[in-house]
């Protein structure tokens, strides 16, 4: 996708531009699914099977952390959350968000997260429990300038809310060393005031995360 501001080329999910925040599209995150084994790297590890899901699990210890590989034929979710469960690895988040104003009256507790790597930005996205109809979404993008936006979605619509500068922003956004599937672990927090956004669109709440992948 080509930002219409900067001209910047970005994944065709992306939902601002990487180089300057633009609003490209309100796109869901991506439904969690298992990816193919990844090649090991480094030395040692090995292939073991999973018994009764028709999948391969592979598994690297290295240098720098971390590297887990799964492929799962049947039901691929139910097997990720099982293991992810196993390695102490599933995606942890507290804190809440209230809208007012234009942005409607609503409060949204996010008890998940993912990794912004997923779409091509660093950050993460916060969501509620069911991500195979998101009607809720927070993400927290930190910009190449080390700028930092909060987007959010506005419930039932196409349409989504970029944050830029409010009575308090602030977030802390950490990868980690530890990856599954390649896509490497975000961990921090964030803290949104924008109850004084110029054109009425009232949002403000905090949340911590950590293991979103």
């Amino acid at each position: 996708m080509r930002c219409p501001n900067c001209g910047t080329n970005n994944p065709d999910l992306a939902i601002v531009c990487s180089r300057c925040g633009f609003a490209l599209m309100a796109a869901p995150m991506p439904r969690p699914v298992a990816a193919a084994c990844p090649r090991p790297r480094g030395t040692g590890g090995g292939l073991s099977k999973v018994g009764g899901v028709g999948g391969l699990l592979g598994m690297v210890l290295g240098g720098v952390g971390l590297t887990v590989g799964v492929l799962a034929v049947f039901a691929p979710d139910l097997v990720m959350g099982g293991f992810m469960d196993g390695l102490g690895l599933r995606s942890k988040v507290t804190g809440s968000f209230q809208a007012s104003g234009k942005l409607g009256s609503w409060a949204f507790a996010p008890v998940q997260c993912r990794s912004g790597q997923r779409l091509g930005f660093f950050g993460v996205g916060l969501l509620p429990e069911n991500v195979e109809h998101v009607t809720h979404e927070v993400r927290v993008v930190q910009m190449p300038t080390g700028e930092v936006n909060v987007t959010v979605r506005i419930p039932n619509t196409d349409q989504a809310r970029i944050y830029k500068t409010c009575r308090i922003l602030k977030a802390s956004l950490r990868q980690t060393n530890t990856s599954v599937n390649d896509v490497r672990g975000m961990e921090g927090s964030v803290e949104v005031d924008c109850t004084n956004d110029p054109e009425g669109y009232g949002f403000k709440g905090r949340a911590e995360f950590s293991n979103c992948f």
